[in-house]
């Protein structure tokens, strides 16, 4: 991750972002029949812009699904540099559309919790917001969506 940028969101400001990621490495599973049970995790990472600063986005999610349908967790790191870093945890609930079965079609609903900060975010906290996006692709494909967070604290 790291692009150089020094600079980023500003002290208790809403901050929405919107990203592709893909998957940068992954191990999914199917069991059961028809291959109807999907766990592990997936690394996925983007480039973003948020308030006119790049960022990387590196997803670290973990998932629990039947039929495409089910839990997910993990970790989202907001990058501006190597040294100014946003994380937080995520949990959320994946859905697919009545009897898609594992098809590719796939939203996504998470809430974003502000673990912490480094560098010129260390002092952040208080942060929460929301993970909406979409995948049409099969498990492990991109995804497409927007975070929302209000970071308090710098």
């Amino acid at each position: 991750m790291g692009n150089g940028a020094t600079n980023g969101p500003v002290d208790g400001t809403e901050l929405t972002w919107e990203v592709s990621l893909t998957s940068a490495q992954r191990i999914l599973r199917q069991v059961g029949p028809d291959g109807a049970f999907n766990y592990g995790w997936n690394e996925l990472v983007g480039p973003t812009t948020v308030d006119g600063s790049p960022a990387v986005v590196q997803m670290l999610g973990n998932v629990d699904y039947n039929l495409g349908t089910g839990p997910f967790f993990g970790f989202v790191t907001l990058e501006f540099s190597p040294e100014n870093v946003l994380a937080f945890r995520m949990d959320g609930q994946a859905s697919q559309p009545p009897g898609a079965g594992n098809s590719a079609d796939s939203s996504f609903q998470a809430e974003l919790t502000l673990i912490g900060g480094s560098g010129t975010y260390a002092a952040a906290s208080g942060g929460r917001g929301t993970f909406t996006g979409s995948r049409s692709a099969e498990l492990g494909g991109e995804v497409v969506g927007t975070m929302t967070v209000n970071v308090t604290g710098l």
